[in-house]
């Protein structure tokens, strides 16, 4: 039995190890190619509150399958930033039409002070509606029927 556990603990490693290897693939493709559409720009000045300082940018994060998709993006710096070199990301839903409003600032602020480090909140994850006013699950359900058609990963 003495044998057994060191056998077991090298092979965890190896397998723990193996599946940290990068292995290239359609995400890995899709996520790495140049995106030309790329840019933000800030879309109104900064807030000063006692809980820190936001920022509110439009973002432009890609083109896909001839639809352009735009979020809002507001970033959210603690009075005291504790992990200058970190930021945490919160990636939330809404529709193409939704602006931030109060809720989405307590969050965020919140967050970023809990966390010590700066906080984004990225809305509009998926863009939606899309495709004759489909939303959510039926985006999802839409697109893995047109890969299993076309095969066409992205």
């Amino acid at each position: 039995m003495k044998f057994c556990w060191p056998v077991i603990l090298l092979c965890s490693q190896m397998f723990s190890m193996s599946t940290m290897v990068s292995i290239g693939g359609p995400l890995h493709d899709y996520v790495n190619r140049p995106e030309p559409k790329f840019s933000w720009e800030q879309t109104s000045g900064q807030i000063d509150h006692n809980l820190g300082t936001v920022y509110s940018l439009k973002l432009t994060s890609q083109e896909w399958k001839g639809i352009v998709w735009r979020h809002n993006l507001q970033v959210f710096v603690p009075s005291e930033l504790i992990y200058p070199s970190s930021m945490l990301l919160f990636v939330n839903g809404g529709s193409n039409d939704s602006q931030p409003d109060k809720e989405d600032m307590k969050l965020g602020l919140k967050l970023a002070n809990l966390s010590g480090s700066a906080c984004a909140v990225l809305s509009q994850v998926p863009n939606q509606p899309l495709y004759d006013g489909k939303r959510e699950d039926d985006l999802i359900a839409h697109t893995f029927e047109k890969y299993l058609e076309l095969g066409d990963a992205t």
